[in-house]
């Protein structure tokens, strides 16, 4: 057992649901337990007219193959502006600045599960 005392003197609150401008920071590829492979995204939100919503962290997952694939080829229609089609290095998309549609997760329960939920990817419009 380790004994802590933590200071939660800088926590943040999860971001609210909204809309987002957010770049790209970090994609790991992953292994869920049933054997499918999806992408980890790390997506960081910038340009809101309030401050507290700038550099908050938002975390998403994007499926690479079966029904739940769509999240990554929206993803990265909003990135890239066309349409993904053959291999991608996930690094091409670090940096790039898209708009994302949050809202309160829900489980299969029907339970909300207090993290927020990419909803819909986006292209920054100019």
């Amino acid at each position: 057992m380790a004994l802590l005392t933590p200071n939660f003197d800088e926590c943040q609150e999860s971001v609210s649901p909204g809309t987002y401008k957010v770049r790209v920071k970090n994609s790991e590829v992953k292994t869920s337990q049933g054997g499918s492979t999806y992408v980890r995204w790390t997506l960081e939100t910038f340009g809101s007219d309030e401050q507290k919503n700038n550099g908050r962290y938002i975390f998403t997952n994007t499926m690479i193959t079966g029904p739940g694939a769509f999240t990554l080829r929206d993803l990265y229609r909003a990135a890239v502006g066309q349409a993904l089609t053959g291999q991608f290095d996930t690094e091409q998309l670090v940096g790039k600045e898209i708009a994302v549609d949050v809202v309160d997760g829900v489980a299969k329960d029907g339970q909300p599960t207090g993290y927020p939920e990419v909803k819909k990817f986006r292209a920054l419009q100019s």
